[in-house]
């Protein structure tokens, strides 16, 4: 069945195409709304970025974000080739968030073209790649992401791509494939700094080749691949060895080595996210047991002979060891800090459907309930993942055009620094947890502030200060004064 390429190409364009149209179809009622739910304090911060490049500077080396104060917002994070893309698009069909979902949904469908490319170009099986290809675009957090601005998405696709090429290169040893392959591992480094650990993988296959005594590739040939790879992995070094030291204070760079939880909350947030956010978020229940039967395949039953073994086995230690590091940042709800893992978990996937499909019609029947299970869970985990009763969403225009929209303002409570700023369309300060003292005030007036928005109730006892703050507005919870200064 599997060398009938007549068969392998419906397989492919109908398996994949019946995918697409069914995430077309659950994602379809979500394309219009606004930006809420879970991680939107992320979603806010990357919008705000595109909104920039498009209202503000198109130099992709100036991202910015709406809590500046007086400043200029610039605030470099991650390559923003993301948000400068879409940003590229606005210039054409104008600034509008469905085009921003909708270029999140095409990447994310590329994401899983990429994986079937990726397993059936490891498995030699169409089968298995597309079943696998189909759990992984179920993946709970898969598709809730799949239409948010999150570089998560992006870098997790590249990726993809990046390992798929590996593997064509590792029975090609062709430079065109080897440059793909590095090209979309830069990509996905300089999107997401964690990706670059899968660089891990063509060290190990290259360090493979040298010490090999079948000598498939020359060592002067791997070694001029280890090149390409470091050519496309020096736009990544040079904007991260030069943003990286402006991170003052960030848990994201100092992980374990600066974190104030307790071991007992270290091994909640581990337990949690091995028998929760593992099974439900990133595989889908409906795909467990095929990740399962992978593993035992894998490690028991003769898988550990494929080519692929030792560098995936030593890039997933490379992997664990950054989840670990950041496992007081991660918690027991930042699912999309583990998205380079998610490769190695749908290989495993792959290889598990594979052996199955290979038994008795009572496995291969198991194999087609668990297809038809996963869209069901993940319509019932994500579907209301959208929901629009939010208070920002429900009052937007009225909130917006409460101020004039150039005018300075001070937000909260919003810890985030990025929730409020973009529902509100406001630049300027942020407090929280009902911090916003008198001498706060005052010096954010000196520096331009002019309005308030406030949903604590800390703000009122200030009316009666020498502030000069006059109430002008009540909209839902939130209470909107005006700095007169005096």
């Amino acid at each position: 069945m599997e060398s009938n390429p007549r068969l392998n190409q419906r397989i492919k364009w109908v398996g994949l195409g019946t995918v697409i149209l069914i995430q077309l179809v659950m994602h379809f009622n979500h394309f219009t709304a606004d930006l809420v739910g879970v991680h939107v304090w992320r979603q806010t911060q990357t919008q705000a970025t595109i909104d920039s490049f498009y209202t503000e500077d198109f130099n992709i080396l100036n991202p910015r974000k709406l809590c500046r104060g007086e400043g200029d917002g610039i605030h470099r994070r991650e390559f923003p080739l993301l948000q400068w893309t879409i940003a590229g698009t606005y210039k054409i069909f104008g600034k509008h968030l469905i085009i921003t979902r909708i270029f999140m949904f095409i990447i994310s469908m590329l994401a899983v073209i990429g994986m079937f490319t990726l397993l059936r170009n490891l498995l030699k099986s169409h089968w298995a790649a597309i079943i696998a290809a189909s759990a992984f675009s179920f993946a709970p957090s898969v598709f809730y992401h799949g239409i948010n601005p999150m570089p998560d998405v992006a870098a997790l696709c590249s990726i993809i791509w990046g390992l798929s090429y590996l593997v064509k290169w590792r029975s090609s040893a062709s430079l065109k494939h080897v440059v793909l392959s590095a090209l979309f591992f830069g990509i996905a480094s300089a999107i997401k700094l964690p990706f670059i650990l899968l660089y891990v993988a063509p060290l190990v296959l290259i360090i493979q080749f040298w010490i090999s005594p079948e000598k498939e590739v020359s060592r002067t040939k791997s070694t001029s691949f280890g090149f390409v790879y470091l050519l496309f992995l020096v736009p990544a070094a040079v904007w991260y060895i030069n943003v990286i030291p402006t991170w003052h204070g960030s848990g994201i760079v100092s992980g374990l080595a600066n974190s104030d939880d307790s071991a007992g909350e270290l091994l909640h947030y581990a337990i949690h996210n091995t028998i929760s956010t593992l099974p439900e978020l990133l595989l889908n229940w409906a795909s467990v047991i095929l990740f399962l039967v992978g593993l035992i395949a894998i490690f028991l039953l003769g898988g550990r002979k494929n080519k692929f073994f030792i560098p995936f086995l030593i890039t997933g230690i490379a992997v664990a060891g950054y989840y670990v590091f950041e496992l007081n940042m991660i918690q027991d709800k930042h699912d999309y800090y583990a998205f380079p893992f998610i490769p190695f978990l749908f290989i495993s996937v792959g290889v598990g459907a594979r052996l199955l499909l290979s038994k008795s019609i009572v496995l291969k029947s198991l194999v087609v309930v668990c297809m038809i299970v996963a869209p069901i869970l993940t319509f019932v985990r994500k579907n209301d993942a959208w929901n629009q009763d939010n208070e920002l969403v429900i009052n937007k225009q009225s909130l917006q055009a409460a101020v004039p929209s150039d005018a300075l303002c001070i937000l909260g409570n919003d810890k985030s620094q990025f929730i409020y700023f973009y529902h509100l369309g406001k630049k300027g300060w942020n407090f929280k947890a009902d911090d916003l003292t008198e001498t706060r005030i005052k010096e954010l007036s000196d520096k331009g502030a002019e309005y308030i928005y406030s949903d604590s109730g800390v703000t009122n006892r200030y009316l009666e200060s020498d502030l000069g703050l006059e109430k002008v507005d009540e909209i839902g919870s939130f209470c909107i004064y005006r700095i007169n200064k005096k």
